[in-house]
């Protein structure tokens, strides 16, 4: 299958595509051609200009959708060409050129970033209460592809992401140097408020995920929030465990819950000198564990585990 790969230069796209490279013929496409030299593999686009996207999706039966303007540092304008405009001209292209499926990177700021939505767990149902216009924009882009899934039969497969930033220890490849590993940083990762990923394997498997999730009509349920089901959205980040009972807790004092559902996190802590940060917002990620099969494969019971080897000298 050939999938097309926007923003494949970004932070997103550089850790991703090795992986997919792995099962899929890729098209990449980034307007930064200064870094790559044009050829088979890598076309040079600006998605807000449509007259320039039949070229891109030639053949392409899926595209992944990560190019996008981050949230600081750009007007208005900019941020609804490059989220907003963008994102809905690449998913008319791509519903008139047959293309198979369209996955959309976007973020869980488009509702509020855990600060605004008025409950914890934050969940896909969440209401819309964006922050700033980073998070407006790509909910605008959300609703362009809505739009042609529920008009043009494109189907659609939204990943409302808690964030990324590879840890130093992770590879590109999808894997972590455990050896390596600043266990500290990579505890303080694992329990971040917001729950972004960190280890690349987690990215490929939430993205692989989403372009081999089955065809819609096979799933049954409430799947898709607009009642249409050619459109899916998901929550992925880390899988916390917390109950609603510990979220007082979860901001006061983090290191008690985090003991009792890791055991071992309170050792790891004195020894190390880590003090984990309050946990005001979490979300949860169980629609996408339940209908993608996707969970985060990496997370504190991980680090907790290389710390007792090291402490056991099975390094």
């Amino acid at each position: 299958m050939k999938v097309l790969i926007t923003g494949a230069l970004g932070e997103l796209g550089a850790d991703l595509c090795p992986q997919l490279a792995r099962e899929f013929e890729l098209r990449r496409t980034d307007l930064r051609a200064e870094m790559l030299v044009e050829g088979d593999d890598y076309l040079r686009a600006d998605l807000t200009r449509p007259e320039q996207l039949p070229r891109l999706l030639e053949g392409v039966e899926a595209v992944v959708h990560l190019a996008a303007l981050l949230p600081h540092g750009y007007t208005p304008a900019e941020f609804m060409d490059a989220n907003a405009k963008a994102t809905t001209l690449l998913a008319a292209a791509s519903a008139e050129a047959g293309v198979r499926r369209f996955v959309y990177a976007s973020t869980i700021w488009a509702t509020g970033r855990g600060q605004q939505e008025g409950y914890l767990p934050v969940d896909e149902k969440a209401p819309w209460r964006p922050i700033c216009m980073y998070g407006h924009s790509k909910l605008l882009g959300e609703l362009g592809c809505e739009f042609y899934a529920r008009n043009c039969g494109l189907s659609v497969v939204v990943l409302r992401l808690c964030g990324y930033h590879r840890q130093a220890a992770a590879r590109p490849e999808g894997d972590i140097d455990w050896a390596a590993a600043d266990l500290t940083a990579l505890a303080q990762d694992a329990v971040m408020p917001g729950q972004r990923l960190f280890d690349p394997a987690d990215l490929g498997a939430a993205f692989l995920a989403a372009l081999r999730a089955e065809a819609p009509s096979s799933l049954t349920g409430a799947t898709a929030l607009t009642g249409d089901v050619q459109f899916r959205r998901y929550l992925i980040g880390l899988d916390f465990p917390f109950a609603a009972e510990d979220a007082a807790e979860l901001c006061s004092g983090p290191l008690s819950v985090l003991d009792r559902y890791y055991p071992g996190a309170r050792e790891m802590a004195e020894a190390l000198g880590w003090e984990p940060r309050p946990i005001d917002r979490y979300h949860d990620v169980s629609r996408a564990k339940r209908e993608l099969g996707f969970r985060a494969g990496t997370d504190l019971g991980d680090v907790i585990a290389e710390f007792r080897r090291r402490g056991s000298g099975e390094l």
